[in-house]
């Protein structure tokens, strides 16, 4: 097992680490309907900034977790960043994403801290363009309750592998 901080000490300081999970690496981890939905459409890998994402965090994979992560990677940048993301402080990811019809659409940074009401980008905020994304076949109506999807079919949670690093040279967290 190579450790959370072996991957940011690979990273150049003037770079971000990047979590590869654009091609469904997190599937053994979605458990409910609006998980497995976004975890087929196309997605990319996810800089986060240095320090704003724990080691102890990544290796729950909590559900919370897993949302957020496919919210940075199958979402769409949000052109006008929501407050939170436009302040900055100690939002986890360089991109304000946030996917329509989705956990009530509120971008990635203010899911992480679950803080969904306050996000300005969310459907029905004050900076809601009301523009729905096209390729998600619903109808904009989804729940942003994760108190139902924290336990994973049988009652425990998976222990899968997360990819960190590069292509080339990749570092595993198990």
């Amino acid at each position: 097992m190579v450790l959370y901080n072996a991957t940011l000490a690979a990273v150049r300081a003037d770079q971000n680490p990047v979590l590869f999970i654009d091609e469904q690496q997190l599937l053994p981890f979605c458990h409910n309907p609006l998980q497995l939905a976004l975890i087929v459409l196309p997605g990319r890998s996810v800089p986060f900034v240095r320090n704003r994402i724990s080691p102890a965090q990544v290796r729950t994979m909590h559900p919370l977790y897993i949302n957020v992560l496919l919210i940075q990677s199958c979402g769409r940048i949000v052109p006008n960043r929501c407050r939170a993301c436009r302040r900055r402080g100690l939002m986890p990811f360089l991109e304000c994403r946030r996917v329509a019809g989705y956990f009530r659409g509120c971008c990635g940074n203010c899911k992480w801290y679950n803080h969904v009401v306050c996000c300005s980008v969310r459907e029905g905020g004050p900076e809601d363009s009301g523009k729905r994304n096209i390729f998600l076949a619903n109808d904009g109506n989804r729940d942003d309750n994760d108190d139902d999807d924290n336990v994973a079919p049988g009652g425990g949670a998976k222990q899968n592998q997360l990819v960190l690093g590069s292509r080339k040279a990749p570092l595993l967290i198990e």
